[in-house]
């Protein structure tokens, strides 16, 4: 795998495999599973052994309850295959553990141009009348504001960098990413919340190009590169 790959995969897909361990449910209800159903999903990360299919990480995030399993894409970058991929990755992920069940999946645009540039699986495509139609959920995170998110979940305050505007200028950025930090240490718990904290400013990095690294842990008191 490429550097260029690898710096693609800091932005969005190392963050949003810890927020899944840390609030895979809440992930869930964005994507319109009824709060009851997401709270009994377990999250894991699928490692998938087909190494040409060059998928953007080594694992796919599962969650799993009550006999289904949802697969989530977070995509941060166009990529007009994006459906496609992850159907493959699906459908690999399922061979693999001779999955036979339904399958739900989802996946979450960081900006509306990524849904844009998406080309439809015509084959798995609502017209077509497949199973696979059905179970596909997606959302794009600047259509919400923070206080939808919220609303939705509390935990869900991580993905709030993604709901403010590009041209937000750094002190007023600051000022927000402060605001963050407080909700992040009400909702989570104390150990949690370190991982909830480098989720958002590795967020933060990926949403706002000229902010640097020394600038996020100024805003969040942490050193968000850390773990990575």
């Amino acid at each position: 795998m490429s550097k260029k790959k690898r710096t693609k995969q800091l932005g969005t897909d190392e963050p949003f495999l810890r927020l899944m361990g840390i609030g895979g449910p809440a992930v869930l209800k964005l994507l319109g599973i009824a709060p009851e159903e997401a709270e009994k999903y377990t999250f894991r990360a699928v490692v998938l052994k087909e190494k040409r299919m060059e998928p953007d990480t080594e694992a796919i995030p599962l969650l799993e309850g009550g006999g289904k399993r949802v697969y989530i894409e977070f995509q941060g970058y166009a990529d007009k295959f994006i459906r496609y991929r992850l159907v493959s990755r699906i459908t690999l992920a399922c061979t693999q553990d001779k999955f036979e069940n339904q399958v739900v999946a989802g996946i979450i645009y960081t900006d509306k141009a990524y849904k844009t540039a998406a080309i439809s699986v015509k084959a798995f495509s609502e017209e077509a009348g497949t199973e696979l139609a059905k179970s596909f959920q997606e959302i794009v995170l600047t259509d919400y504001t923070e206080e939808k998110l919220v609303a939705i979940d509390p935990r869900l305050i991580v993905l709030a960098p993604f709901t403010v505007s590009l041209t937000m200028d750094k002190a007023e950025l600051l000022s927000k990413s402060r605001d963050w930090k407080r909700e992040i240490n009400k909702v989570y718990s104390r150990q949690s919340a370190k991982d909830a904290l480098n989720v958002t400013g590795l967020f933060i990095i990926n949403r706002f190009r000229n902010i640097t690294r020394e600038e996020v842990i100024s805003m969040l008191d942490r050193n968000v590169l850390s773990k990575v």
